[in-house]
C-alpha cells in the first residue's frame, strides 16, 4: 500500500472545484469518499478489536485527518479537522464518512451520521452524531 499526501490548501481547492461544478450535490460524493477511507481504518482497527476506537484514532491522526479525536456512544468529537474550512455550514463531509464506516464496522451495525457542530462555523470542534439507520 502506498500514500500520497495532499495539503488541507489541495483538499479545499479539489472541494471548490467539485462545488463549482456539481453545487451541493458534491458533499454527497465527499461523504461517498469518506465511507471508502473509513472502511480501510476500521478494518485496520478491527484487528485490534480490544482497542479498536483508540486504533483507529491513531490512524486519523497518523494520516492528517484529525488533530486529536474522541470516540463516546454514537458521537465522536474531532478537533483540528482537516476538513474545516470557513463557511455558513458544516464542511466535513468526508470525516461524516469516515465516521459512520468506523461505528459500523466496530458495531456491525448501519449508521446514518450527522455533523452537530462544525469548526467551520465557529464550533471549538466537530462533533458528529451516530443514529441507527432502520434500514
Amino acid at each position: 500500500m502506498r500514500f500520497v499526501k495532499i495539503t488541507s490548501e489541495e483538499l479545499k481547492g479539489i472541494r471548490d472545484v467539485y462545488e463549482g461544478i456539481m453545487s451541493y450535490a458534491s458533499h454527497g460524493l465527499f461523504f461517498r469518499e469518506g465511507c471508502v477511507i473509513g472502511e480501510s481504518i476500521g478494518k485496520i482497527a478491527k484487528e485490534h478489536a480490544e482497542d479498536y476506537f483508540k486504533v483507529a484514532g491513531e490512524v486519523l491522526k497518523a494520516r492528517g485527518w484529525v488533530e486529536d479525536v474522541e470516540f463516546h456512544y454514537r458521537t465522536a468529537v474531532v478537533h483540528g479537522s482537516v476538513e474545516s474550512f470557513s463557511n455558513n455550514t458544516p464542511t466535513c463531509h468526508r470525516m461524516r464518512g469516515i465516521m459512520k464506516r468506523i461505528y459500523e464496522i466496530k458495531t456491525d451495525r448501519m449508521f446514518g451520521c450527522k455533523e452537530a457542530e462544525c469548526l467551520a462555523i465557529g464550533a471549538k470542534q466537530c462533533t458528529f452524531v451516530l443514529e441507527e439507520s432502520k434500514v
